[in-house]
């Protein structure tokens, strides 16, 4: 129990009757008799007061949340005391969490119910907590006050952007469709898997010719393949020191998993099976390459609450599990960002042993408002410089990205809005052309 500002006003005044009443008596005492008439009322208010055992609080939240994405959460009040009751209401959501929560009143009526919602939109994925409730609670009179502490603490799970409702790639509502029954999609094109026969047409390859077939039907008959299936796919997550940074409004890390996640979406709609490595200065995780949903349901649970650290990354020991792990040929994309030349030597040589094997793929966040400082006209001297460290930060930029495609390495460098389409436009080129 707390005295309620309006008793320290009353006392406050009685305290200015009393001064005055040196000069005049009767004020004085007017003063004292108002003081006391106060104290005594607060006494009795104090004895009314509301207990925590006069309100049941209830909080309703979704389990799971996805990064970006806006969702309701609802704080329930019920009165069980007899006499109606004027209560404001503080919530604690997570500081991780953009809101428009603000403390509110509500007057409830015996064994009435309240209901306050308000939104909240995650910035970061991983386990997030809401805090208590607090009430503040009053008389009629409004001497007093009472704070109640109810602990309705509750965990959400924030996902990656990636795996929220209505952000899926269309490959795979695809495979949804196959799952309801609906006509497989085929990705036919260079591939090496036997698809079906039919017609020759003059811009068929002549090496496409079915001569059996051919002989058989009494015209030129031409074999058309499709993009091989089952094939494996791992992606290499680096959650080191290059990763830490921020891009479009998120760090790195962030989109690199968005990214991640959509073309391991789109690979399980190919049939691929699809693996998991993450890495900092050792092997944080490992996930052997499985298909089907269950996989994607491991992924996702793998990396939720991953997060980069500032720790130099040991790319030999990631090459080193990598070649131990992956005996059959396999397309390995590699999420990273390195600016400086000597790691990216380091890391060029570890991804030259790995592709003696394996088809590697090294994917780039490329900073927009690098971007943007490089192209912009200065006008003033913090400009000027501003404009030539970015512009030096390009060049690194550039100079690492061909070391890299000097040793034979594709490079995707996009930014942040473009990262996962690009990413699975050439995972869709490489199925294509059989490059795996």
């Amino acid at each position: 129990m707390t005295l309620a500002p309006r008793w320290f006003r009353v006392i406050g005044l009685a305290a200015v009757l009393v001064a005055v009443g040196g000069l005049i008596p009767v004020v004085g005492w007017i003063g004292a008799v108002l003081a006391l008439c106060s104290t005594v009322l607060a006494i009795v208010e104090a004895v009314k007061l509301p207990a925590t055992e006069d309100f049941a609080v209830q909080r309703d939240l979704p389990p799971c949340m996805a990064s970006g994405a806006s969702y309701g959460v609802t704080v329930a009040v019920r009165s069980l005391r007899r006499d109606p009751v004027h209560l404001l209401i503080h919530e604690e959501p997570p500081r991780a969490m953009d809101n428009d929560w603000a403390d509110a009143v509500l007057n409830l009526v015996p064994g009435g119910v309240g209901a306050l919602t308000y939104s909240v939109s995650p910035r970061r994925r991983g386990d997030h907590s809401f805090g208590d409730v607090w009430i503040r609670v009053g008389t009629r009179i409004g001497l007093v006050q009472r704070i109640l502490r109810y602990p309705v603490t509750g965990w959400v799970r924030v996902m990656p952007a990636a795996v929220a409702p209505g952000k899926l790639p269309i490959a795979s509502y695809r495979a949804r469709e196959r799952g309801t029954g609906m006509r497989a999609q085929r990705w036919t094109g260079a591939g090496r898997q036997f698809e079906s026969l039919r017609d020759y047409a003059p811009d068929d390859d002549f090496r496409s010719v079915d001569w059996k077939a051919t002989a058989r039907r009494g015209k030129l008959t031409t074999r058309e393949y499709q993009m091989e299936r089952s094939q494996v796919i791992l992606l290499a997550l680096d959650l080191g020191r290059t990763m830490v940074g921020s891009a479009a409004g998120a760090v790195k890390t962030d989109h690199a998993i968005n990214a991640a996640l959509s073309l391991a979406q789109v690979s399980a709609a190919c049939d691929d099976h699809v693996g998991l490595l993450t890495f900092d200065a050792a092997v944080r995780q490992w996930l052997p390459p499985r298909k089907g949903r269950a996989q994607l349901r491991r992924l996702v649970g793998a990396l939720y609450a991953a997060d980069a650290a500032k720790v130099e990354a040991d790319y030999r020991g990631a090459a080193d599990h990598v070649l131990r792990q992956c005996r059959s040929r396999s397309l390995v994309v590699v999420f990273t960002d390195v600016w400086e030349a000597g790691a990216s030597a380091r890391l060029s040589e570890e991804l030259r042993r790995i592709a003696r094997r394996h088809l590697v793929l090294c994917v780039g966040l490329s900073d927009g408002e690098v971007m943007r400082q490089a192209r912009a006209d200065p006008s003033d001297r913090d400009a000027v410089y501003r404009q030539a460290v970015a512009l030096q930060m390009l060049h690194d930029r550039g100079e690492a990205i061909r070391h890299l495609q000097a040793r034979g390495i594709t490079v995707v460098d996009s930014t942040a809005e473009r990262i996962s389409a690009d990413l699975v436009s050439r995972y869709l080129e490489v199925k294509r052309r059989a490059l795996l």
